[in-house]
């Protein structure tokens, strides 16, 4: 009886050891809103927030300690330069600085008093600043001292990245509601300015990120609810853009395929071919998400309203369960139940121990043909496994589900009905 119950015990402990995590939440231990999320490392990383809020982990984001950032405006953006030397930028024209790790942070002088929205730099000397009224700010000292570039203008600038000493990007919104993108080539401190319509729409750029002085990304909020994700290729003079189901408020990248943006709702999105094709995921929340941040391809973080941090080891991928692990003999794709579903569905199948390759794809089609969702992609042992797929972003429609390895592959034909 005994040993029953211990090979019970293990059966149990081998069909949960085997959960694939997604985007798991994490326990921040404030409920402020959360703008801003800085990785270092794997271990270290910091996020801030209203009212003054600043909080650290040092364990990959299990637990999270309050600092002291000594003001109480609301911080928007973070960022360090070396393990020990941060800086964070705040309403009210704000700029604070750690060269501690956090311990103790310092105000700095930033020359207005305008609501100061981002930070970025480029190595340890030379950093840009963005904010309202048309603020933009340089430093070219390692952030000692900050010298006004542009302001007093009616406009905003939500997102600034520095791709370079040299070359750094600026993207907001002007007064007739275009978005507005700005450049300088000499470090911050002259820019040049454009703007133009998210294919003939109204909106604003919420942030950025450039992989070269011609090449970057920028997402954004349509005015008529949805998200924009726009492309340039010859530094921000032409811009193409796609939409998506929610407005956005953040993008990175890990390297230059792989990148994720995330918004409202809860929303997050991938690519994996430099920003071409985008692919929803579930992030488990609702939360407007606000920040989000990638160590590698696989290992990111997000943080939104209502104190919310969540946490993905596997690039977001889909969740999945194995639920037996007796050797099946063929690999089999059982048809989804329930089919017809709304919205939810779960998708089991089993694989058979094989040599040659044991990595797996599950992708969901349209009935066009298109890859709309990446539910799994990985490696697994014989055995049978089970997800689930949430179709609630999705319309009514025929899809189909295809599993595929290099010598199987296998699909069914699922019908969402809402």
């Amino acid at each position: 009886m005994v040993n029953s119950f211990r090979f019970l015990l293990l059966c149990v402990f081998i069909l949960v050891s085997d959960t694939s995590s997604q985007w798991i939440i994490q326990n921040s231990g404030t409920s402020v809103n959360l703008r801003s999320i800085y990785f270092l490392n794997s271990s270290t990383g910091f996020a801030c927030g209203s009212s003054g809020t600043l909080i650290k982990t040092t364990n990959g984001g299990t637990n999270w300690n309050p600092l002291v950032s000594g003001i109480t405006s609301e911080i928007n953006s973070i960022h360090f330069i070396d393990p020990n030397t941060g800086f964070a930028c705040a309403n009210g024209g704000n700029l604070i600085m750690t060269t501690n790790a956090g311990a103790n942070w310092s105000p700095l002088t930033s020359g207005v008093t305008d609501n100061l929205y981002s930070i970025s730099f480029s190595g340890t000397a030379n950093g840009v600043c963005s904010g309202s009224g048309g603020t933009l700010l340089f430093t070219s000292n390692g952030g000692l001292n900050w010298i006004v570039a542009a302001n007093g203008f009616l406009s905003s600038y939500y997102g600034v990245f520095m791709v370079s000493t040299a070359s750094a990007f600026a993207g907001g919104v002007n007064t007739i509601f275009q978005p507005l993108f700005a450049r300088t080539s000499n470090g911050g401190a002259n820019w040049s300015y454009g703007a133009f319509y998210l294919n003939s729409n109204e909106g604003n750029l919420r942030d950025l990120y450039f992989f070269t002085a011609n090449t970057g990304i920028a997402v954004s909020n349509v005015w008529d609810g949805r998200g924009g994700v726009s492309l340039t290729t010859n530094g921000g003079m032409n811009w193409t853009t796609q939409f998506q189901t929610y407005a956005l408020n953040c993008v990175d990248f890990s390297g230059t395929n792989t990148g994720f943006a995330a918004g409202i709702n809860g929303s997050i999105i991938k690519t994996t071919d430099g920003g071409t094709t985008w692919l929803p995921q579930s992030s488990g929340v609702t939360s407007i998400l606000r920040s989000i941040e990638f160590i590698d391809s696989l290992t990111g973080f997000a943080c939104g309203d209502g104190g919310v941090i969540l946490k993905t080891t596997n690039g977001g991928v889909t969740s999945i369960q194995q639920v037996s692990n007796s050797v099946p003999g063929e690999f089999i794709l059982e048809q989804n139940y329930p089919n017809p579903f709304n919205p939810t569905t779960r998708i089991r199948f089993s694989v058979p121990d094989r040599t040659r390759s044991d990595n797996y794809e599950v992708s969901i089609f349209d009935e066009m043909g298109r890859e709309v969702c990446k539910m799994f992609e990985g490696n697994l042992k014989a055995g049978t496994y089970e997800l689930t797929w949430n179709a609630d972003e999705y319309p009514s429609g025929i899809y189909f589900c295809r599993i595929y390895s290099p010598g199987i592959a296998g699909t069914i034909r699922m019908a969402l009905l809402k």
